[in-house]
């Protein structure tokens, strides 16, 4: 089993990308992922997933949206936290991974913290 921070709470102007760094995926796992988030601020978040099997090129499919929409209020608490698991987030098989989160809004700044598991 695999955890890493992969954004420690990085600020996303409006419109704004930020990238994780490749997460090297291990031959070993089930292929079992979550990704806890929370994010603050008045805009809207997007997560995806980019795959790649040579580490050079990664692979964004239209499929490969984990949330979107995602708000200071979204979430079950409706406190901007969420644990979203495999039913929603279920990549590819792969050698490494990236996640990608946008600021959608196109106004207002985001803050996100993001934690990957895999298994």
């Amino acid at each position: 089993m695999i955890s890493n921070k992969i954004f420690d709470a990085i600020t996303i102007a409006a419109s704004g990308v930020a990238n994780s760094v490749p997460i090297d995926i291990p031959h070993h796992v089930e292929g079992f992922f979550s990704l806890q988030i929370e994010v603050t601020g008045s805009g809207t978040a997007k997560f995806e997933y980019e795959n790649s099997n040579d580490g050079e090129t990664y692979v964004l499919q239209t499929a490969d949206i984990i949330v979107s929409g995602f708000t200071a209020t979204s979430g079950p608490g409706a406190d901007g936290k969420d644990l979203i698991g495999s039913s929603d987030f279920d990549p590819e098989p792969c050698t490494k991974l990236k996640i990608k989160c946008t600021e959608t809004g196109g106004a207002d700044s985001i803050t996100v913290i993001a934690t990957i598991l895999i298994r």
